[in-house]
Formats: structure tokens, sequence, C-alpha cells
């Protein structure tokens, strides 16, 4: 069976041939009342070992879709490529998401616009069939699950219009890089102990207005703040206490914007306690 995976640091390398891809080919358009759907996969060179795509939600207005942590609700969408023919095991990202009220007192992270969720997998064949079954979330005034299967036989595939082409190439830009090694947080510290509360300083030179924070962790872990720092920008991550004896473990951070966005995991347990 061959299962997505969730990127870490090997889609990355998949992005520029991604990125100036000029033709593309689609599936047919799948409607839901809430939006519609459809299977993107960017024509690929002679000689190319990986095939990578796109998965396209066009939101009707008033509605969301989720990043891969949905937050305080919601459902994180999930993809199943085992039905597949001439791929190996296909990998999932995300374009950088926004956070937003999920109606009833919390926040959700997702796509309050039309977004496209690129994969990316190795060709065993030089014409694979992409088969994908999709279910995923929208949320307008509540929450409604939705599913559906995509098929894209890239032998007798249709080329999509440009404008579709060029906006897979767009999401693909706001995938957030892996961040490099001198990019990594200068500072880790643990402000609070109960509740627990880490201070995290990030090297930033890019713009402060639409900067934003993402966590993910073993347990239950929000964004309380993104401050300006003489060094770069100050984040304020608030965690649930884990079970005796376990330690906070790996945080996955997710930052920046649209534009220039980064992760990076960080060691909590190795944070220096500060008064």
């Amino acid at each position: 069976m061959i299962f997505h995976k969730v990127l870490l640091a090997a889609f990355a390398l998949a992005f520029p041939a991604m990125a100036a891809a000029k033709d593309a080919y689609g599936s047919d358009w799948v409607d839901f009342r809430e939006a519609r759907v459809r299977l993107l996969v960017s024509k690929p060179e002679t000689g190319a070992t990986r095939i990578t795509g796109g998965l396209e939600i066009l939101l009707e207005p008033g509605f969301k879709t989720y990043w891969r942590n949905a937050g305080d609700s919601g459902v994180p969408p999930s993809f199943d490529f085992s039905r597949s023919d001439g791929i190996g095991p296909a990998e999932v990202a995300f374009p950088f998401p926004d956070l937003f009220d999920d109606g009833a007192g919390g926040k959700a992270i997702g796509y309050k616009t039309s977004v496209i969720l690129p994969f990316s997998a190795p060709m065993t064949t030089p014409a694979p069939k992409i088969a994908l079954k999709l279910d995923f979330a929208v949320c307008g005034t509540m929450c409604i699950p939705l599913a559906g299967e995509f098929t894209l036989d890239t032998a007798h595939a249709r080329m999509i219009e440009p404008e579709g082409a060029e906006k897979l190439a767009r999401n693909l830009a706001q995938v957030p890089r892996v961040a490099t090694s001198g990019e990594h947080a200068r500072k880790v510290e643990r402000v609070a102990i109960e509740p627990a509360r880490f201070a995290i300083t990030l090297p930033w030179n890019g713009p402060e207005q639409g900067f934003a924070a993402f966590p993910e962790a073993a347990s239950f872990a929000e964004i309380l703040s993104c401050d300006p720092a003489p060094d770069g920008m100050k984040v304020i991550v608030a965690l649930d206490k884990p079970p005796a004896g376990v330690g906070f473990g790996t945080l996955r951070l997710t930052y920046g914007t649209r534009e220039n966005a980064l992760e990076q995991s960080i060691d909590l347990d190795a944070a220096k306690v500060t008064p």
C-alpha cells in the first residue's frame, strides 16, 4: 500500500523543477456544494525521475479548509495514493496557512481562499497513472467532512489552461522551506514551568507585517505571541504538560510570511530554563 507521507526535508528538492513547470495536466473537476476540486500533474521533463503535482481546491465564498494541523477544531486532509500505478510513495506538502476563528471560541489553521496542496513521488514508469482518494473538510458556520476520488492517466490526460499551471507554481513557492543551519533558532528558553512556556528567538530579516508561526508537538501547542527582537523575532509557545517522565520532545515550527516561509525542528527538552 502506498500512503502519503507528510514532507520534512526531502520534498524541498522537488520544488525548483516544479515551480519552473510551464505545462500541467488536469483531472475532471469534482463538484461539492462548498468547493470544486481537481488533481493536477506537472508534465515531466525528459529523463525525470519524479512526478510532481497538486490538489487544487476552489472554495466557495465563506468557506475555509484545513492545514495538516487543523488547530483547536477541524479535520486535516488525508491522502491515499495506493491505487496509483507507476509511482512510489507520494509526499504531500502544504503552503503557508492562515489562522482564523473556528466559530466556537477557538482558533483553526488552514486556508481562507482557494489553495493547491502539492505532492511529489518517484516515477517507476514514464507515464504513470495517478489515483487519489481524498478525505478533507471545509467549514462555514460548521465543519463539513467531504471525500472524493480522482484519477489522472498522464499518457492520455489533457493539458490545463496556462493560468492553472501558473497558479500551481505560485502555490509551490508558498511551501515553507527547511531552515538552513544559519537560520536555526538563536535562543530557546523555558520561561515558565507551570503552565509551560517557551521563548524562541528566530533570526528573521523579512517584514514584521504578516509574520506568523504555527507549532506542532507531541502535546497540544499554541503560539501566544510573535514580537520583534533585536536579533530577529521572538515567538512564545505554550504547551500542555506531558505525562510524568515524558519530555516535551521536538517542536516542529513553521513560521514567516506567505512569500517567505520556513520550518525547523527544535528540541524543547534542551531549552535553557530562565527564572
